[in-house]
Parts: C-alpha cells; sequence; structure tokens
C-alpha cells in the first residue's frame, strides 16, 4: 500500500528538485558571465562606487607651474573618512584649468590627467 502513494508523493518533488536545479544553474552561468565577461567593464563604469573610494585612498601628485608653484596637491585627511584629500593651494585663478577632484566628480586636469595624477597611467 505504501508503494503507490510513495511514488505519487516522489513526482512533484522531483519536479520541485530540477527546477530548482534549473535555476542554480541560470544563477551560476549569470555569475560566471558577469564576473568573467563583463569584469572589465564593470570595474570602468564611472558609477561604480568601489573605483570612487580607491580614488581618494591613495595620494594624488601635485600639479605644478611652470615656475614650480604648487596648484593642487594630496594631503592627509584628518577627519575620518577617506585618507586623502586634495588641496588647491592656488585657489580661484587656477580652477577652471585644474578643476577640482571629488567624490562625486572630477574636472579640468584632475579628470584629464586622471590616470597620470594617481600613478595609474
Amino acid at each position: 500500500m505504501a508503494a503507490p502513494r510513495a511514488c505519487r508523493i516522489n513526482i512533484p518533488l522531483r519536479h520541485v528538485a530540477l527546477t530548482c536545479g534549473f535555476m542554480m544553474f541560470a544563477l551560476l552561468a549569470n555569475v560566471t558571465y558577469l564576473q568573467g565577461f563583463l569584469g572589465d567593464r564593470l570595474c570602468d563604469d564611472p558609477r561604480n562606487p568601489r573605483m570612487v573610494v580607491t580614488r581618494l585612498d591613495g595620494p594624488r601628485g601635485d600639479i605644478l607651474l611652470r615656475d614650480g608653484t604648487v596648484v593642487a596637491t594630496s594631503v592627509e585627511n584628518e577627519i575620518a573618512g577617506h585618507r586623502y584629500r586634495r588641496l588647491y593651494p592656488g585657489g580661484p585663478p587656477y580652477a577652471p584649468v585644474t578643476g577640482h577632484l571629488s567624490i562625486h566628480r572630477a574636472t579640468g586636469l584632475e579628470r584629464a590627467r586622471g590616470a597620470v595624477l594617481s600613478g595609474t597611467d
């Protein structure tokens, strides 16, 4: 008596197990595609918050004028948060050219020569 009833219960369980197995395979395939094939593109995406954080965790090079005047430099940050912050001793006269660097964006030379200033060129 138990055998026919056990067979009827096993059929729905088999369908659920196969469905779960297929869903697990689909998730693993998607993760492999994202990390294996789209990894570089995701790393270079400007909306990636990890890249923004790493941009402010290391010192950047100084921006100097021809006579040696420092227009932009990196100083260690005493306030909790990021390790370095950008300081612009030249101030407003050089702002249109040097631009600025913040957690949200970079403009001017800070953006155009970002790889050289950060040392990743």
